[in-house]
């Protein structure tokens, strides 16, 4: 029967979703995160899981909650907040009446998570007391969060909404890192055929600054890529390789001269910008017995020859240039894989 391993991003401090102006009655949950591994230690990736989640005041049983169905992403990773149960999972309280109604003047309040996959045991991660950033619930009281003794690190609470770990947020609302740590705008090389969900594949297709699955996107790349107006286009990085940009540096000699794949995109040495395939500036030296003939690759040529079969000098050569060779393109080894780029 497999067993879960399960990491939690900072569960000594559960960042807490929102500090400011919070009532009795406040819905929004305590944000966590972790990485799902099987007993071997490998990623249990793009697969559902059910997070048991217990609040205990002292020893006893406060609050209560099953959420199945929580899906992890390719690199086995999940969140999901408690009390709040993300579109497409379940969510059942099974003590208590709702998150929401947890008394944050009482004692010692810990939360103990366990994680369940393929119906199989409950894996007890273990018991983590509840530390400065959730208590900000006490924020109640506060009408300003940056005077409330348990909102210390807000600079500005009221905007640390989506704030995975608020403890360290300016203005968290704005902030383009996606609730699993992988910034938008990330591209990876993908094993499969199909994106997974949040991700696109980098083949260059237009869509509109307005559609909620971009945006979060077209916030970091802008036109870059290509498009204007109500439209940018994703990077096109089918049947290319990546490069890194050459800034200050002479790796790239062509840096100034690369172009833009669409309309409106960067051109020149900056990210985004592509690349036609060419090879360095080289000649080829033909030899011939007793002469001294030389020819630039695909040109015929009038050449003085030496001593050749006891005859001597001006000849036309009707064969200087080399043969044609090779394949269709020049190319290292290599292996297919999908780009696609993280768009929200």
């Amino acid at each position: 029967m497999k067993r879960l391993v399960l990491i939690i991003a900072a569960i000594a401090a559960f960042a807490f979703s929102s500090f400011a102006q919070l009532t009795a009655s406040d819905s929004r949950g305590i944000s966590i995160q972790g990485i799902a591994r099987d007993n071997n230690g490998g990623i249990y990736a793009s697969k559902p899981i059910t997070v048991v989640i217990t609040v205990y005041n002292g020893p006893s049983v406060v609050y209560k909650e099953k959420q199945t169905g929580i899906m992890t992403d390719i690199a086995g990773v999940f969140s999901t907040n408690i009390g709040i149960a993300p579109l497409g999972v379940t969510l059942t309280v099974s003590a208590g009446t709702a998150f929401s109604a947890v008394d944050f003047n009482a004692g010692s309040l810990s939360i103990t998570v366990g994680v369940q996959i393929e119906s199989g045991v409950e894996v007890n991660v273990g018991t983590f007391p509840l530390q400065s950033v959730p208590y900000a619930k006490l924020a109640t009281m506060a009408t300003n969060a940056s005077n409330a003794t348990n909102a210390i690190h807000a600079t500005n609470a009221d905007n640390a909404t989506h704030a995975t770990n608020a403890d360290n947020a300016t203005n968290a609302s704005h902030a383009t890192t996606a609730d699993n740590g992988v910034p938008i705008g990330t591209i990876i090389s993908f094993a499969g055929y199909a994106a997974p969900a949040g991700w696109a594949i980098c083949d260059g297709s237009s869509h509109s600054i307005y559609d909620l699955n971009y945006a979060g996107l077209w916030s970091v790349t802008s036109y870059t890529w290509g498009g204007c107006c109500e439209h940018f286009n994703l990077p096109d990085l089918r049947g290319r390789f990546l490069r890194g940009v050459s800034d200050t540096t002479t790796n790239d000699p062509d840096k100034a001269s690369r172009t833009a794949l669409y309309g409106g995109g960067t051109t020149g040495n900056s990210v985004a910008t592509y690349q036609g395939d060419s090879y360095a500036s080289h000649q080829h030296i033909d030899g011939f017995a007793g002469g001294n003939a030389t020819a630039s690759y695909g040109v015929a040529t009038v050449a003085t020859v030496g001593n050749v079969n006891g005859q001597s000098g001006t000849s036309t050569i009707n064969h200087a240039y080399t043969s044609f060779s090779g394949s269709s393109e020049t190319r290292p080894k290599n292996a297919t894989v999908l780009f696609i780029i993280k768009c929200k």
